[in-house]
């Protein structure tokens, strides 16, 4: 089951207290960019996030999940609670890095 557009919105909302929020259909789910990092994955209507030290700081007892097959093991975010979901989104666009740059071939 894809995600529905109306989650990925609700996921976008609830964490644009944080900053510039964007998001991008990849893998055939969406991925959550803030300040362009990309910070959650979207699947399944399920909110992912990368198990960094501290993503697992603010929500120890959160579920793990994978958010598609091959997939490392994830936190599921519960994005209902906005101000927790702002601070798991501002943690992990301080410990990820920008996407790198593709060059495009012509």
């Amino acid at each position: 089951m894809a995600s529905s557009i109306d989650f990925v919105d609700f996921v976008c909302r609830q964490i644009s207290p944080a900053g510039d929020v964007s998001w991008r259909k990849m893998f055939g789910d969406y991925v959550v960019y803030l300040d362009g990092k990309p910070v959650f994955t979207v699947c399944d209507d399920t909110c992912y996030a990368k198990e960094l030290p501290a993503v697992a700081a603010l929500l120890p007892d959160a579920e793990r999940g994978c958010p598609y097959d091959g997939a490392r093991g994830h936190i599921i975010v519960d994005v209902g609670h906005g101000e927790l979901a702002v601070r798991v989104a501002r943690a992990l666009w301080e410990a990820l890095p920008f996407p790198k740059k593709r060059s495009r071939k012509g």
